[in-house]
């Protein structure tokens, strides 16, 4: 009998319990799959001769003498199939293997009953029957014991072991992402929620980080998907090249990833653990012979200070990430309180904006365009404002963000496109001929494809002569979906209208790209003409911009000139035009109107002949 025992991997029945207690803190040795075979000496036997016949699975064979032994076993070792033979107690086979199930915590494992008779508790009685709920195998094979045979039952080893890696590959599927093979989104929400239980029973604080690259759309559309896909993957690497062994990292879609990471209650250590992840990132990479720059950005949320639930963790971790982006990209922020807060005020302001239209609580305001070296009056940019009647103003930078996500902005747009042109066409009517209005486009309009529409139908309903309006849409958005943008930009600009780029030289351009698109003016960005007062260092940047104007053929803006030793600057370099605070602040439809009349000369209208 010991011989035998050796053979199989097993132990004699009378050390069965002692064996198994004893080595359940040792990782099993690499005998194939483990089979854990609950049941007394006799029975035991008999299935341990069954499973020793040489055309037998190679496994290695676990004895339990009964449901307690097997239990704390399947707890403290990896097992792949459980064998259960009676007398099975008072519930019979079916809550005995659901309960080894529990035990083992793993829905997978293989399971086989070999019940007194057919009319075993189990449910109706069946050679090899397999039990399912809700559409789901559970894995659980009967054998009456008046069938049971050694084939029958090698058979039903065979059949169980290979439901085990079916559902187990079926699971990785699941769980696992198919582009960088890294745990999914639902094998972190599993994680998390293993983590959140074990934080609720105890002192276990853990973070999760959750990162996203910075432009990464931009990047997508211009080099193509696949060479995305690539840096995606590039990205995966080296985040997991500095993670630590046990940390979770994990792809939850798109360009965003999330790291679950225990700590001591240091949560210094979480912010070392973020900066070494973007050091990670800071380093080109080669794709498919492209240099590509990655930056990124971080949130995180602890638990349990910020939370004590899945859906709770992972909306704070991306409250935090959507204020790193804001904040300018490429930064680390923690959760606090305070973006709950302002996550309630934009659900308030996005809840607000329709019927902010409806009730006329918009308006808009005309900043100045003037030649620097004359002081002519060009035209002006229509900038929108927003007077709640409780909150008072309110800035753009809140509510046109909610606007674009809310796609409230293409209706206020359109108001905005309309207002504008019967301002400009009433600017023509005074004898301000010359001028011309600037409205700002959202990258959310260019997409939504009814823009050239109401370009076509705002233009013939105010009569305004199309090289009135110019039309401008930042730097990033241009480059953000280059081939739809383009397609756009060339329709409109078809009608007419002249296109700018607006806070040009803050962006990601692309020189080459923006050769080809329907471009009429580059507007330098307010962060660099403002800096020109204190830091030389800016000024190349100027010098390069104008000189980029010149050379495509586009005149040059400089915006946010609120000194007198930027606008000597932008004059003696040759910028066609500039706008700001120095020049002139915003003013109300009717300001502007007099402030303009008063500068420029003013040329009669036409009199329509009688």
């Amino acid at each position: 009998m010991l011989d035998r025992h050796r053979e199989t991997g097993c132990a004699a029945p009378d050390e069965a319990d002692a064996a198994a207690l004893a080595g359940i803190d040792r990782p099993p040795a690499p005998c194939g799959p483990q089979v854990l075979v609950v049941a007394e000496a006799v029975a035991r036997a008999e299935i341990e001769d069954a499973l020793s016949a040489p055309d037998a699975t190679r496994c290695q064979l676990i004895p339990a003498s009964d449901a307690a032994v097997a239990r704390e076993t399947l707890r403290r070792r990896p097992i792949d199939c459980v064998i259960v033979s009676g007398p099975l107690g008072p519930l019979g086979a079916r809550a005995l293997v659901d309960d080894l199930k529990a035990a083992a915590g793993d829905p997978t494992l293989g399971a086989i009953a070999i019940v007194p008779t057919r009319d075993d508790p189990i449910g109706p009685g069946g050679l090899m029957e397999i039990d399912e709920q809700d559409g789901v195998d559970q894995g659980v094979d009967v054998i009456a014991r008046d069938e049971l045979t050694p084939a029958l039952l090698r058979r039903a080893l065979a059949y169980a072991l290979g439901r085990r890696r079916f559902a187990r590959q079926r699971d990785r599927l699941v769980q696992e992402d198919a582009l960088t093979g890294l745990p999914n989104r639902t094998m972190l929400r599993a994680a998390l929620a293993r983590e959140v239980a074990r934080a609720r029973r105890g002192s276990h604080p853990f973070a999760l980080l959750i990162l996203g690259l910075d432009q990464f759309r931009g990047f997508n559309d211009t080099l193509g998907h696949d060479i995305g896909d690539l840096l995606l993957k590039a990205v995966g690497a080296r985040i997991r090249q500095v993670v630590r062994a046990d940390d979770l990292l994990a792809r939850l879609g798109g360009d965003e990833f999330a790291v679950l990471a225990r700590h001591d209650g240091d949560e210094a250590d979480i912010g070392t653990l973020a900066e070494r992840i973007l050091q990670a990132l800071v380093e080109p990479c080669m794709l498919a012979g492209q240099q590509c720059l990655i930056s990124a950005s971080i949130g995180v949320s602890l638990c349990p200070p910020d939370g004590i639930a899945v859906h709770t963790l992972m909306k704070n971790a991306d409250l935090a990430l959507g204020r790193a982006k804001s904040d300018g990209g490429g930064t680390i922020r923690f959760f606090d309180e305070s973006l709950n807060a302002d996550l309630l005020e934009r659900c308030e302001l996005g809840m607000a904006l329709p019927g902010a239209l409806a009730k006329g609580e918009f308006t808009l305001h005309y900043q100045p365009r003037v030649e620097p070296a004359t002081g002519r009056i060009t035209g002006a940019e229509a900038l929108l404002r927003w007077y709640h009647p409780i909150r008072g103003a309110i800035p753009p930078v809140e509510f046109i963000p909610i606007a674009e996500a809310t796609r409230q902005i293409v209706p206020i747009g359109e108001w905005v496109l309309r207002e504008a042109c019967l301002a400009c066409r009433r600017w023509h009517d005074a004898g301000l001929t010359e001028l011309a209005v600037a409205v700002n486009v959202s990258p959310v309009q260019l997409r939504d494809g009814g823009l050239v529409t109401a370009v076509r139908d705002v233009l013939a309903e105010t009569g305004l002569d199309p090289s009135a309006l110019e039309l401008e849409i930042t730097e990033n958005a241009a480059m953000s979906d280059i081939v739809e943008v383009a397609r756009g930009l060339a329709a409109l600009a078809q009608q007419g209208v002249r296109i700018a780029i607006d806070d040009f030289g803050a962006g990601n351009s692309s020189l080459s790209r923006l050769q080809h698109l329907p471009v009429h003016r580059l507007k330098i960005d307010r962060s660099i003409v403002q800096l020109l007062e204190g830091s030389a260092r800016q000024a190349p940047i100027v010098d390069a911009v104008v000189a980029l104007g010149r050379h495509l053929g586009l005149s040059v803006v400089g915006e946010g000139v609120e000194t007198e030793t930027a606008l000597s600057y932008l004059s003696r370099k040759g910028c066609d035009e500039v706008q700001g605070f120095h020049v002139c602040r915003p003013l109300p439809g009717d300001d502007f109107l007099d402030w303009a009349t008063a500068r420029n000369p003013v040329t009669p209208p036409e009199e329509t002949p009688t």
